[in-house]
């Protein structure tokens, strides 16, 4: 039996892949998960996270009239609230989890149905920065019968993102795959 096996006793955890899934991080938290109703869990963007997207356009926008260049933050700003801002979304009425707007040109759309995720996957890793910096970032990710992962969120908060974790399991009435 391997670890993981042993730590689970389930072979679709013992098939799965356990290292983290190559998305964005952040040194804090992007995400929150919202309650909408009994029947509707969805994912929003932090305020935290809006006020540093919303940012770079202030700054944008008040050294515009001094150089041109300014133009780039207010565009890196805009872009930042274009690509962060996509849904992610357990509803249970449609019996449907989707993340992304299948109008969207750069984005992958990506629907499945709630019957068919396993259990869910809770990773962390240390992440190293280029400017020498490091902080801790976990994952949610679903998982089916064949073993097949799908990004959910990232957390940089433990407490956070297993704390979400649990509200989700519960939810979705599916297994959670603790690692961390």
């Amino acid at each position: 039996m391997t670890n993981i096996q042993k730590r689970f006793n389930d072979s679709v955890a013992e098939k799965a892949d356990w290292q983290m899934l190559n998305t964005a991080t952040a040194s804090f938290n992007t995400r929150k998960l919202v309650i909408d109703n009994n029947d509707r869990i969805k994912y929003k963007m932090t305020w935290f996270f809006r006020g540093f997207l919303g940012l770079f356009i202030i700054v944008g926008l008040s050294g515009l009239f001094e150089h041109k260049a300014f133009v780039l933050f207010i565009f890196l700003g805009l872009v930042g609230f274009c690509f962060s801002s996509f849904p992610i979304v357990f509803d249970k009425k449609r019996n449907l989890f989707f993340r992304g707007r299948s109008s969207e040109l750069f984005m992958d759309y990506v629907e499945i149905n709630l019957s068919e995720i396993y259990a869910l996957q809770l990773i962390g890793e240390w992440v190293s920065g280029s400017d020498g910096g490091a902080y801790n970032n976990y994952q949610i990710n679903l998982i089916n019968k064949e073993s097949k992962r799908l990004h959910v969120a990232c957390y940089a908060s433990n407490k956070k993102a297993k704390e979400d974790a649990l509200i989700l399991k519960n939810f979705l009435g599916v297994k959670l795959w603790d690692l961390t």
